[in-house]
């Protein structure tokens, strides 16, 4: 089982740019600071980050409607895909979505 969480929306722009990244920290320091907006959106059965992905991204329907995702609170009625930034938890391990893949994150 993956659990997603989406950052706010006002965030995006903070997100540390591919130019940050070689700062080895960088994106570690920004979930760390803004660890508490991060909002758990779903949970993909899987263990298979790139499927939990793909299932969390309006590609051809509202990914509330795929059939291996649970929405975590149902009051929520915007639903973005999953985008870079975003973080994932695998069997206690959390993972942030990066411009290519995924990085291992340890706060």
């Amino acid at each position: 089982m993956i659990t997603v969480l989406h950052f706010p929306n006002n965030l995006f722009r903070e997100i540390p740019s591919r130019r940050h990244r070689r700062e080895p920290d960088a994106m570690t320091n920004f979930i760390r600071e803004h660890k508490g907006s991060y909002k758990a959106v779903a949970e993909v059965d899987t263990d298979d980050l790139e499927y939990a992905y793909m299932q969390t991204n309006n590609i051809n329907t509202n990914w509330c409607e795929n059939t291996d995702v649970s929405v975590i609170d149902p009051q929520i009625t915007e639903f973005r895909s999953t985008s870079v930034g975003d973080i994932m938890i695998r069997n206690e391990e959390m993972f942030v979505v990066a411009n290519c893949g995924f990085d291992k994150i340890v706060l």
